[in-house]
């Protein structure tokens, strides 16, 4: 019962700070201005925004089948999209929620391992962050006027300590990485035959047997392509969304992947969906290409919006097909 009211509490606190977020957002927007900008949208292109975003969610679970193919399990492809669109339900109602219950289903259809899934999964993050923060570099390199200047500016004004002592953190934490590693591997046995904790080590030994699974692809240049292309097609959701709205129609792919990168931060703040956040970054991104604030968040509220529906649509199609073909395993 104590869980329970935990998790609902948790909830409605992520709720309340999305609702927060939200009217910071909006708070002193010329509201006339972005409801004219939104009257006009032409809604024609969230067509191939929303045929692109099944591109990427389809090549998402294709590249997660070849970490768990890794493993010595062989999914198929349609489940781990749909456990893939599942999981992104989920996380637009509960922060992080999308990665244990994407794993959860894959589990009960294909019979991976749990503990294996999460670490492909942490994999699939880390390559993610990568991926965003080589786009971020790649953007400062190119309009070094724009993002260069504000980032260092930000950098500057709110991390000073960071920039002026990083040999000194980057050392620290490499040596308590290092120490950790070795107190793990010296005293594994041990905590192995303590009872109660058996169980929590060899989860523990799942994720990280997960996490290994990078150093063992079959075909790596394919995997490196999947995850290239993945975000090609976020930059084509993104792109489309643009030629919805007037202000933002003529934008190109510096802005898109402006957008992407910013967005990308958004959605993985701690609120459902990225609400708020996901507004409140975007909006800015915008607004250093000479796009107006109300116009800005009139293009990050209707890509938000848009997202959602799609996720909602595909989430639970995804859901209704995993329980056809459950029900129908049952009946033969």
């Amino acid at each position: 019962m104590n869980s329970k009211i935990a998790s609902v509490a948790k909830y409605i606190f992520f709720l309340l700070l999305g609702g927060g977020l939200i009217w910071l957002a909006f708070r002193g927007i010329n509201t006339d201005e972005l409801i004219a900008t939104m009257q006009k949208a032409n809604l024609v292109w969230l067509i191939p925004a929303f045929i692109f975003s099944v591109i990427a969610h389809y090549s998402r679970g294709l590249r997660w089948n070849m970490l768990i193919e890794s493993l010595g399990y062989s999914p198929t492809s349609i489940n781990s999209f749909y456990a893939v669109c599942i999981g992104y339900l989920a996380n637009a109602a509960v922060p992080r929620l999308g990665e244990i219950t994407r794993c959860t289903i894959l589990n009960r259809t294909d019979k991976v391992p749990m503990d294996s899934l999460i670490g492909t999964v942490v994999v699939e993050r880390v390559i993610d962050v990568i991926t965003v923060l080589l786009v971020l570099s790649g953007l400062i390199l190119v309009r070094y006027d724009i993002f260069g200047a504000f980032f260092i500016g930000l950098l500057g004004e709110k991390f000073g300590f960071l920039i002026s002592y990083w040999p000194y953190i980057l050392g620290v934490s490499m040596l308590g990485i290092a120490l950790f590693f070795y107190f793990i591997k010296s005293w594994i046995e041990r905590i192995k035959a303590i009872p109660g904790l058996g169980r929590i080590v060899q989860f523990i030994e799942g994720i990280f047997k997960g996490l290994q699974t990078i150093m063992k692809l079959k075909h790596p240049i394919l995997f490196t392509f999947y995850s290239g292309f993945i975000w090609l097609m976020y930059l084509f959701v993104t792109l489309s969304a643009f030629k919805c709205l007037a202000p933002t129609a003529d934008l190109g792919f510096t802005e898109g992947l402006a957008v992407i990168v910013a967005g990308g931060f958004g959605m993985a703040a701690p609120t459902p969906g990225g609400l708020g956040s996901y507004h409140i970054l975007v909006t800015e991104a915008l607004v250093l290409f000479g796009i107006s604030r109300a116009n800005g968040l009139a293009a990050a509220t209707l890509n938000h919006l848009t997202q959602t529906i799609f996720l909602l649509f595909l989430g639970g199609f995804s859901l209704l097909a995993i329980f056809l073909k459950g029900n129908n395993k049952k009946n033969t």
